[in-house]
């Protein structure tokens, strides 16, 4: 249930009547009108962002730019009363759409989204603008140019055109003369919106906002080192993957704190702590509905020291304190649009606070130029309006147990009001709600509504589920055990389990159930190497339910070979094996299906004789499904698998007939935007869930996985539909507005750990608004970047092969020189000294090979030399890797007339799929390893 601040909020709960009142909507909050202009009465004429300087104001324009006006110029030395000096335009009058610029120094850096580059203009006399020079495609600037940002000497612009994702850099340290610096490319794939900077210690930092197309190439910041942009490269050091429509963003002057906008109806303003680029966080969200305001589109951020001035088209300019950047406060408003709110874009397009809170310059589309005073923000007391920071979340408490719903509101003087199924709760009038002894009627939905002088807001909805205490609720007391049988043989699982009897049982393997197996114990008769695999049992009974974890079923392959396994990830994988005979090692393998085995591809052979073995596939793509042999081989015999498969790491999806649903659901197949033939549809409820729809794939490896799922768009569908993911160490709920964005791939989260396996899982319920809750569809995606770490990291699949529980990448376990991330790099085991990367010299006349092993796709490798100990390393061309039969790599040098010298190898990884013409990473990017142990064998000396 919602309710809106512009009404008269009643609700009748057993016959008495509770009234909150009317709310009255003010235009202005602790901000008073200064002056307002409109330079042209056109009404064909839509405005764009203001700027300025000293007394210096600019208007731009964003429609009805085939006229004369391009950008007004006013006069601002007495704010009150405005002056328009003059009206900028192009030669080209369709060159006059000036939507954004940037005054410096008197002069004006404006640029032309409909041709014609940036004009930059001489504004010493306002009433004679001159223009000084005109950066188009002729001095390496965009024709069509969006955004500007002025930083030191440097003028960035982007294009905001599809398919264009490059920044420009121009020198305009002689405006007159500007130059062309460099591109930026950013990483994401449709175009950049805005563009800012900021000092972070030393460094110079730049946020590009890219904007996203919904579908394969999400909205996002990308944040770029930029301190030596006039002679280097600028540098990646991450993104923030914010969703569609991440139309502008600025930094705190800290550099810590990042705020996005997504233009969209209803969009939010999120708040990001990016101190650390390698760990991000959400600290905040802001909406419409956390000011009680109504769904209207967030549009420019722009920050001065601890003060966010958001320009929000038809709700106006909105000021909030972020000292606290978690909890945000709402200090001031002006509604340049005090019309009812429409779906269309009018009202406030920019704001310009850096004249002083005195002097704010503020553009409105349909109405011009503003000066506002917003003094009193500094001063006001009592007379704040409400912010609502942080929803009440869903969750499930134990009965008998204290269980506590928080909210969290900023604002003057709030008072509190929850709300039960729809009814009013007596007395429940503090900002959290708190059972101290809370019982199975208690379930259900809750929110809240806060009030005080200046307005209201009202909280989503969040459930309540109590469930029986840990000693009813059925606790698995003995796993299932992995087993290892000959083929033919028997193999038994069992499940050992406490709580209230009766339980029920469903065995399942690799994820799927097997039929009429529903006993405590599973018991496998003459066993085939097909239902060699992972077994599970699901465990419920009147109280809960829970999943074991999963038994691994292995065929002994003969009576020399056993214990065959593979463990992958995206683009690698792990083969391992025992032989009852010391012997060497190597892996045929291939692409397959189920039925055609394919072996055209042999690994390296290890030959290293041992009876335990490892080898590490590589250069592998993902998603695929993989046949394979392994060898042992000694002097005299070579011992020969039967045939075994494993599938690479990539994206799983789960269509509506994969779900396991409870209570009442309904096929349906009349929206043309759904995913697949059809999609399945649940009556909400109003108390607890009476439905639900589990999405639970089964994922080949752990590790990090994003979470997309699909729905058909509607005006009937809930608002708020439960979107639960289950993943390793908890539970998460997301509400989602079936509403909007529906009919395409919509990110859920991102980077959620997975086990692998069929413990985790999606779920949709029903207990939403009033409205029907929509199941289509539901993917996971590997992200492959935690195979190709930047950061010194191993991902999960490969330290769970090697370790048990957490480890540090950085140690050296083995103590051979090489921490475990290295020999990951490497493709060389953390527990095994003996296993290094290994260099030799094989000289033959006047040419040398250096031959490496082991040698693996995915992989770059580069030979370095240098004549000395005292001199620098230097990389050599020394032209194509070639491979022995051994598949190691060699490097043949011409050694005719040459000096001795030292060499070693350069590693890094690479995202290719093979390694023939592999790209290595950028730079700045991956780990390089050298194979160079102090004074040890892999120093080599040629003549």
């Amino acid at each position: 249930m919602k309710l809106s601040a512009r009404f008269v909020y009643s609700l009748l709960l057993t016959g008495i009547l509770f009234c909150l009142g009317t709310l009255p909507v003010a235009r202005a909050q602790n901000i008073s009108l200064v002056s307002q202009r409109e330079p042209n009465t056109n009404s064909t004429i839509s405005y764009g962002d203001t700027w300025g300087e000293g007394n210096i104001a600019c208007l731009g324009i964003w429609l009805g730019y085939s006229t004369s006006y391009g950008v007004g110029i006013y006069d601002i030395s007495n704010p009150s009363a405005p002056v328009l000096q003059s009206i900028y335009s192009s030669p080209t009058s369709s060159h006059n759409q000036f939507e954004l610029g940037a005054v410096r120094n008197k002069i004006g850096y404006f640029g032309s989204w409909s041709g014609g580059g940036v004009h930059i203009v001489s504004l010493t006399n306002m009433a004679l603008p001159t223009l000084l020079a005109q950066i188009g495609l002729v001095g390496g600037g965009f024709d069509k140019v969006h955004t500007v940002f002025l930083e030191r000497n440097f003028l960035y612009e982007a294009a905001h055109v599809a398919g264009v994702n490059t920044v420009k850099v121009i020198n305009v340290t002689n405006p007159s003369a500007p130059s062309f610096v460099r591109n930026i490319v950013c990483t994401n794939a449709y175009k950049v919106h805005q563009i800012t900077t900021v000092k972070k210690g030393t460094n110079t930092i730049l946020y590009t906002s890219d904007f996203g197309n919904g579908g394969s190439s999400p909205g996002q910041t990308d944040f770029w080192d930029v301190s030596n942009v006039g002679t280097q490269p600028a540098i990646w050091l991450g993104r923030i993957l914010s969703g569609g429509s991440s139309h502008s963003s600025w930094p705190t002057p800290d550099g810590n704190t990042l705020v996005v906008c997504r233009e969209t109806p209803g969009g939010d303003v999120r708040l990001y702590d990016i101190s650390t680029p390698t760990n991000l966080v959400l600290q905040c969200a802001i909406s419409p509905a956390t000011m009680g305001l109504p769904a209207a589109i967030p549009h420019n951020p722009v920050i001065v020291s601890n003060l966010l001035f958001l320009s929000w088209y038809q709700n106006g300019l909105q000021i909030f304190d972020i000292s606290n950047r978690t909890r945000p406060v709402r200090i001031g408003s002006y509604d340049t649009f005090p019309s009812p709110t429409t779906n269309s874009f009018q009202g406030n397009w920019g704001i310009f606070p850096n004249l002083g809170l005195n002097k704010l310059l503020v553009s409105d589309i349909n109405s011009g130029f503003y000066i506002l005073d917003a003094s009193a923000i500094s001063t006001a007391t009592n007379n704040y309006p409400l912010l609502l920071v942080t929803q009440p979340t869903s969750f499930t408490a134990t009965q008998g147990m204290s269980a506590t719903i928080s909210s969290l509101v900023t604002g003057s003087s709030p008072k509190f009001q929850w709300f039960f199924n729809g009814g009013i709760i007596p007395n429940a009038t503090n900002t959290d709600l708190v059972f101290n002894n809370v019982q199975t009627n208690n379930s259900g939905n809750y929110f809240v509504i806060a009030t005080n002088s200046l307005g209201s807001v009202t909280s989503a909805v969040a459930s309540m589920s109590v469930a029986a205490p840990a000693g009813l609720v059925p606790t698995i007391t003995a796993q299932p055990m992995n087993a290892a049988v000959y083929a033919e043989d028997s193999a038994m699982f069992s499940v050992g389990v406490s709580g209230s009897a009766p339980f029920t049982y469903q065995w399942r393997f690799n994820g799927g159930n097997i039929f009429n197996e529903t006993n405590a114990t599973l018991t496998l008769s003459n066993v085939q190497p097909g239902q060699a695999g992972s077994y599970s049992v699901f465990i419920s009974n009147s109280y809960d339910s829970i999943l074991s974890s999963n038994a691994t079923l292995s065929i002994i392959d003969s009576p020399y070979l056993n214990s065959v396994e593979a463990t992958p990830g995206a683009r690698s994988a792990l083969i391992s094996w025992k032989s009852t005979v010391p012997a060497q090692s190597q892996v045929l393998f291939g692409a397959t299906d189920d039925i055609n085995p394919s072996f055209n591809r042999t690994s390296y052979i290890d030959r290293k004789v041992s009876t335990n073995h490892t080898i590490f596939l590589t250069g592998l793509d993902a998603g695929t499904r993989y046949s394979f042999q392994v060898i042992s081989s000694t002097e005299t015999n070579s011992y020969l698998s039967g045939v075994y498969r494993f599938t690479t790491a990539g994206t799983i999806i789960l269509d509506n007939p994969d779900a396991l649903y409870t209570g009442a659901w309904t096929a349906g197949s009349t929206s043309s935007d759904k995913f697949g033939t059809n999609y399945q549809f649940a009556n909400y409820s109003t108390g607890s869930l009476t439905a639900t729809a589990t999405y639970q794939p089964n994922l080949p490896t752990s590790g990090n996985y994003d979470v997309h799922i699909w729905y058909p768009l509607g005006g009937n569908r809930a608002n708020n539909a439960p979107h639960t993911i289950f993943f390793n160490g908890g539970s998460n709920t997301i509400p989602v507005n079936q509403q909007i964005n529906g009919g395409f791939w919509q990110s859920l989260t991102n980077g959620v750990n997975f086990l692998g396996g069929t413990s985790g899982s999606v779920r949709i319920a029903n207990n939403a608004n009033p409205s029907v809750v929509m199941a289509d569809g539901v993917k996971f995606t590997y992200v492959e970047a935690q195979d190709f770490p930047t950061n010194q990291t191993v991902p999960a699949w490969w330290k769970n092969f090697y370790f048990s529980g957490a480890i540090n990448p950085l140690a050296d376990p083995d103590s051979d020189g090489y921490s475990t991330a290295e020999e990951y790099i490497l493709g060389t085991s953390p527990l095994d000294a003996a296993s290094k990367l290994q260099m030799d010299i094989q000289s033959a006349g006047t040419s040398a090979n250096i031959v490496f092993w082991p040698y693996l796709g995915n992989r770059s490798y580069v030979l370095q030399f240098r004549p000395d100990v005292e001199t620098g390393w230097q990389n050599l061309s020394p032209g194509t890797i070639n491979s022995t039969p051994y598949g190691d790599g060699i490097f043949t040098l011409s050694t005719a007339n040459s000096a001795s010298g030292l060499y070693r190898l350069l590693v890094q990884p690479s995202t290719n799929s093979l390694f023939s013409g592999s790209r290595a990473l950028p730079k700045g990017e991956g780990l390089p390893v050298f194979s160079e142990a102090a004074c040890g064998m892999n120093r080599i000396y040629v003549k």
